[in-house]
């Protein structure tokens, strides 16, 4: 711990935030490929929804 940590609380989090992702593994080999990521930083997200199941009735 730092003497800043001391005076600013949020910087000892900051730090062992920053340790921590240095240790955590994603492992994106395993998984499905998923909606595409959201950049937001552009400040638009397109978002598709499921059409709902027609009924037997709308099909003829």
């Amino acid at each position: 711990m730092s003497f800043l940590e001391v005076l600013d609380p949020g910087l000892r989090h900051w730090r062992e935030h920053k340790e921590l992702q240095k240790v955590l593994v994603h492992r994106t080999d395993q998984a499905g490929s998923g909606p595409p990521p959201l950049d937001l930083d552009s400040g638009v997200i397109i978002v598709h929804r499921p059409q709902p199941p027609r009924e037997a009735d709308e099909q003829s």
